[in-house]
């Protein structure tokens, strides 16, 4: 899995991480934007790509 995570707190916190993986199972892109760091925009994106058992 490769990614980039970023932040914006200077008047709201805003973050997002975006990436790709590639599997056995194919290649894979993803994007998420939230409220809050980039470190929690990650941490979505990996609960997702496990419940989607994209990865373990």
């Amino acid at each position: 899995m490769h990614g980039k995570t970023g932040t914006r707190l200077s008047d709201t916190g805003l973050g997002w991480y975006v990436g790709f993986i590639e599997t056995e199972k194919g290649k894979w892109v993803f994007s998420v934007n939230i409220d809050g760091t980039g470190t929690e925009a990650k941490n979505i994106a990996v609960e997702i790509l496990k419940e989607k058992k994209i990865i373990k």
